[in-house]
């Protein structure tokens, strides 16, 4: 069935900007097929693995370099230490970049020093597609490094700088030496990259209109990673069992973005919960990524070549954002959940299922999720909630939605915290007083970013 979207969305995944225009209400997702463009579209793995099959979903949506978190190198003693981080099975079929911490540049820098950590690089990975320099705080040899490693390997550098360390002298000098900026702007605060919250009060043109007279050409950087307090120790899964009603009371309650207080023992996320304990969630999803994506591809000033989403998790660590629903998202699909609706009716009896047909998410919601069945004539019974979190009594009569403490109604809510990829969301069974009354089936959808889709169908 088609789906009604309230609003409008800036076709920002890969192309240049443009503004589409909501003809008709009718659309069948959020997110449009879009044109090849010039920008480079860089992957991080959270894993250092990459299968055929994986990779050849990547190459397909588009991606132009996958890069692997190689580990770190130390400067301290003079001659470098590599700390690798051995790759497994990983698939060349789009080029490699690779991410170094880099530690100890405070001492005595010889084109030597570089020579030698160039040497095992080569030697572990062959070619590669560029080198990234990730310095948790940039120093006075940092440009040095930058251009000795350009000079030795022949290989394109970038390197991470935040917003705030790009306006440093060291940051600066940095920025002017490599090959490409890597600038982290959007994405949850203390997890993947420094500095994702540097002047989010504005909009990112203007975060980095310092850099409007450099001439470079800067990525820029999406950390993906969800944020946990406490810490789970790994990605984490998808936040649809702990919203169920029945697991975890849903609350604002601290500076993430939900807390869930559980209310019965649960396995989620490699841990064992139990009454009493609670967890602290912050994530990006689709809905929010698009949001990113929508700043990015409009800017001109700095030359931008390209972005960064770092990182894709591991299978089955779904929290915020699954791979399939990023490998999607590259691919032109989403942000929204896409719904359909499977309706059967037996004279006075309706069964009816909500079916998201996607990887994408609702966001968390105590109100905004929901399908709704009414009638004009007669009223309706409900046996239960189905698979939904929650069901109320209403009317429509007026044309509006009003909740009845009555077994007179004409209408049923059944509402849903939370709706996960692919999932098909069973409503109780109704039952009509009138066996050929018409019922009109609505859904509506909430999403992370405040934006809502929503949908309607007749059934006689």
């Amino acid at each position: 069935m088609k789906t009604t979207s309230k609003f409008c969305v800036l076709l920002g995944l890969l192309s240049l900007a443009i503004l589409v225009s909501c003809g008709g209400g009718q659309s069948e997702r959020l997110g449009l097929d879009t044109p090849v463009t010039p920008l480079k579209k860089v992957v991080w793995m959270d894993q250092a693995s990459l299968s055929p099959g994986f990779a050849l979903r990547l190459d397909r949506a588009g991606v132009d370099e996958v890069v692997i978190r190689l580990g770190s190198v130390s400067f301290g003693t003079g001659t470098p230490v590599l700390r690798l981080v051995r790759s497994s099975g990983f698939d060349r079929t789009i080029p490699l970049g690779v991410a170094l911490e880099v530690e100890g540049l405070d001492g005595d820098l010889q084109r030597s020093h570089v020579q030698s950590m160039w040497q095992a690089l080569s030697e572990e990975f062959g070619e590669l597609a560029e080198i990234i320099i990730d310095e948790e705080m940039p120093s006075e040899n940092t440009a040095l490094l930058i251009n000795l490693l350009k000079e030795v390997s022949g290989v394109p550098v970038a390197v991470v700088i935040s917003i705030e360390q790009s306006k440093t002298e060291f940051g600066l000098a940095a920025v002017r030496s490599a090959d490409v900026v890597v600038i982290p702007a959007f994405g949850v605060e203390g997890t993947d990259l420094r500095g994702v919250r540097d002047g989010a009060g504005e909009m990112l043109s203007k975060r980095l209109a310092h850099l409007s007279t450099e001439a470079i050409r800067v990525r820029i950087a999406i950390s993906l990673k969800p944020r946990t307090d406490p810490e789970l120790g790994q990605w984490g899964e998808d936040l649809n069992l702990i919203c169920d009603g029945d697991v975890s009371d849903v609350a604002r309650s601290s500076k993430l973005d939900r807390s869930f207080d559980f209310l019965k023992s649960v396995s989620w996320s490699g841990r064992d919960w139990k009454p009493g304990q609670s967890i602290a969630v912050s994530w990006v999803d689709a809905a929010r990524l698009n949001l990113y994506m929508n700043e990015i591809v409009p800017l001109m000033i700095p030359d931008v070549a390209g972005w960064d989403f770092v990182s894709i998790p591991a299978p089955s660590e779904d929290l915020g954002i699954g791979r399939d629903a990023i490998v999607e998202y590259l691919g032109g699909r989403g942000p929204a959940p896409e719904f359909e609706l499977d309706v059967r009716r037996a004279g006075s009896q309706l069964d009816i299922y909500l079916i998201n047909r996607s990887p994408f998410t609702s966001g968390v919601s105590a109100y905004g999720n929901w399908l709704q069945v009414s009638t004009e004539i007669g009223v309706l019974v409900v046996e239960d909630r189905g698979g939904f979190d929650r069901v109320i009594l209403g009317t429509k009569r007026s044309g509006e939605w009003t909740a009845l403490n009555s077994t007179s109604a004409d209408a049923v809510r059944f509402e849903e915290t939370y709706i996960g990829s692919q999932e098909n969301l069973r409503a109780g069974r109704i039952r009509l007083s009138k066996r050929r009354a018409p019922v009109l089936v609505e859904w509506h959808a909430i999403l992370t970013t405040g934006e809502e889709i929503e949908g309607r169908q007749i059934v006689k």
